[in-house]
């Protein structure tokens, strides 16, 4: 058994950070009314940041398809804007949906399960509590670093644009970091734009990796319960005959493993209706955004002088976003295993030492586990590890078709 200090940890721990850094933390912080208001405010501070964000951008994109700038700008403020929309649909869809109500049955199970006097179960609940620390290094590191190169190539080439500009007096515009519409000259008011452009990466980063560990933790929570009910199926019988009490009472544990299958299925099910559609969004999505990087990394100039930034940049971006879609991938994929393998636990059970009735149960647990749990990709088929593939292959045609 673990130590009593990792019997604390709880599987939301880590997400637990960003949904409060986000305002989507819907569960009591404090004791303190005072410090619960104070929360409340930046919570709708960070929620009406993020709306900015994602405005401005779309404004910026508007002004430079209303005033006719270059393909190459407008493309690449539409790549920025396209992501920023999945981020507003998913958060949209996240409280629209009452998603945050299902962290509380995560919050719930945690003080059950580590309540529970068994070492393999709690080894397996360890282990995927680091599978989410895992995802959360991953998308944590990858964010930032991509934010980073945005930022310091971006203040390279507006600190260049503002020396050109004062040499040759010109009134060239700087096209870098995140493009926003703003009522003013931004080369003019350096401090102010680059104090926003700070200000909104942090939104950024902060709202990127929250609507992907969201999801992704609601997905390792289901997957979590159904290894956990695996592991109780199998050995909650034992290898001696039993006795007329004995049989009572592991009829009784049988009852309790069947109405926790149920809940399974049911919270699975729940969760696929509400998200299948941002999975659908990121499965169209993705192909596109990876082709994208992937053709600004292969028609990068060499004899740039930020060359080095881009390429960075362009690296980090093209690594966060295959990060992204392993991650939603490999979690919706696990779901649909595990629940498959459980029908194999039941029947490892030393089930014929049941009676009738016991043996019924089993039959009849076993015939539900047959039908695998899957996270769908909208009204098609389900998310898996192969789909991940199928977006990569995505990704392949369109970068054959960008580059004709």
């Amino acid at each position: 058994m673990k130590p009593s200090k990792t019997k604390k940890a709880q599987l939301i721990s880590w997400t637990k950070v960003f949904m409060i850094g986000g305002g989507f933390w819907n569960q009591p912080l404090t004791n303190s009314y005072i410090g619960e208001k104070v929360y409340f405010c930046y919570s709708i501070f960070m929620k009406c940041g993020c709306f900015m964000w994602w405005s401005m951008m779309v404004g910026e994109l508007f002004r430079l398809v209303a005033y006719g700038y270059d393909v190459e700008i407008i493309l690449a403020q539409f790549g920025l804007v396209v992501n920023a929309s999945k981020i507003m649909f998913k958060l949209v869809v996240y409280i629209r949906e009452n998603l945050l109500a299902l962290f509380k049955d995560i919050t719930e199970k945690d003080v059950e399960i580590w309540n529970l006097d068994n070492e393999e179960i709690h080894t397996v609940y360890w282990k995927n509590i680091k599978l989410i620390k895992s995802y959360v290094l991953a998308l944590s590191v990858s964010t930032s670093l991509c934010l980073g190169m945005l930022d310091v190539s971006g203040i390279h080439v507006i600190l260049k644009t503002v020396e050109h500009n004062k040499a040759f007096n010109d009134t060239l515009e700087a096209h870098a970091m995140y493009q926003t519409i703003l009522p003013l000259n931004k080369l003019d008011n350096l401090p102010l734009l680059f104090t926003l452009q700070a200000y909104l990466a942090i939104i950024g980063f902060v709202y990127n990796c929250l609507t992907h560990l969201m999801f992704a933790t609601l997905l390792v929570y289901a997957a979590t319960q159904i290894q956990i009910l695996q592991i109780r199926s199998k050995n909650f019988i034992g290898a001696d005959q039993l006795s007329g009490s004995d049989m009572r009472d592991k009829l009784l544990v049988l009852k309790e493993i069947s109405q926790d299958h149920q809940y399974i299925i049911g919270f699975v099910e729940n969760l696929n209706s509400r998200t299948r559609y941002i999975v659908l969004v990121e499965f169209i999505l993705s192909s596109f955004d990876l082709a994208s990087v992937s053709v600004n990394l292969i028609t990068l100039d060499f004899s740039s002088s930020d060359i080095a930034g881009q390429l960075i940049f362009n690296l980090s971006f093209f690594v966060l976003l295959s990060i992204q879609i392993s991650i939603l991938g490999w979690s919706c994929n696990e779901i649909k295993c595990e629940s498959e393998e459980l029908a194999n636990a039941l029947y490892a059970s030393n089930w014929y030492l049941l009676n009738p009735k016991g043996q019924k149960m089993m039959q009849i647990m076993m015939a539900r586990a047959q039908k695998p749990l899957i996270m769908t990709i909208g009204p098609f088929g389900a998310m898996t590890t192969n789909s991940v593939l199928a977006i990569l292959k995505g990704a392949y045609s369109y970068v054959s078709i960008m580059r004709k």
